[in-house]
């Protein structure tokens, strides 16, 4: 046994770096772009290209970019948002393109005197060869007018995290139920503890819950959902598969859950059935 996997270590390492080497050889040499106007001012805060390269893919054709933007707000409010322009030229000045990004604080907002940076990878065919790159900032949103959003923290415990968003402490307040929902490509099931028996034990297994590091691990037509009811109100944990998915101003962020074994093992052996398609909540 040990002879063969000592063959088998070295073809893998042969077969990852032939693929490297392909790889590289579609991408061509990454060059960096000369930055003109790359600082740009608005509303007392100011925006600076830092780092801006190209790569070409022989192979599509395409150009990759990669650019970091320092934004430092100089202004007497809190900033939320940044809506800013990157301009690609070529050596004559001709403008190739524009794209539009936003720089977006999520659950922390710029204070007065703080700095972020924003890092943009993104992919574009081009009528010409990228040489520069310019900066405009377009639009300035305070966190009065966006507020920041609570996002989970690493270690926390699932049912914290709804408690800030309204729910009451499990561990104190008993629910009337807990629903594990399972919709894999729209054949949705579900498991419900309200009983004497099963509830205290769901309620005990959900307690446990951690949240752990963010993943960028996306599993499609795998939308699952943790409810825990209180009479009429609902309180509810979108899963990506067993990823804890939560978003903030249309940026999903997706983490990984710590100690989900109990939960799901009572959830695998009551699910049933529902009449209804989609699953969430």
């Amino acid at each position: 046994m040990k002879r063969k996997e000592h063959r088998v270590i070295p073809l893998l390492l042969a077969i990852i770096a032939a693929c490297v080497l392909i790889l590289a050889g579609c991408l061509g040499a990454g060059s960096g772009l000369s930055i003109k106007d790359g600082t740009s001012e608005l509303d007392g805060v100011t925006g600076k290209i830092t780092r801006a390269t190209s790569t070409v893919n022989e192979r599509t054709g395409s150009t990759l970019f990669d650019v970091d933007v320092d934004f430092t707000n100089n202004s007497d409010i809190d900033v939320m948002q940044v809506q800013y322009r990157l301009i690609c030229e070529d050596k004559q000045g001709n403008m190739l393109d524009d794209f539009t990004f936003t720089y977006n604080g999520q659950d922390k907002a710029m204070a007065p005197g703080e700095s972020a940076t924003d890092n943009k990878g993104y992919q574009k065919k081009l009528d010409g060869t990228a040489a520069r790159m310019r900066l405009e900032l377009m639009s300035i949103t305070s966190a009065e007018e966006m507020p920041p959003v609570r996002l989970p923290q690493k270690g926390e415990y699932l049912y914290r995290f709804l408690m800030s968003r309204g729910a009451p402490d499990i561990t104190v307040v008993q629910p009337t139920s807990i629903v594990v929902g399972i919709d894999q490509g729209g054949f949705l099931q579900e498991a419900t503890f309200n009983t004497p028996e099963t509830l205290p034990q769901a309620v005990d297994a959900l307690a446990k819950v951690r949240i752990g590091d963010e993943t960028g691990e996306f599993v499609t037509d795998n939308y699952n959902y943790i409810l825990v009811e209180y009479g009429d109100q609902y309180y509810g944990a979108s899963l990506n598969l067993y990823n804890l998915e939560t978003s903030a101003y249309g940026n999903y962020h997706i983490y990984q859950l710590e100690d989900l074994g109990a939960l799901l093992s009572m959830t695998t052996a009551n699910l049933t059935p529902v009449s209804r398609y989609g699953g969430g909540s």
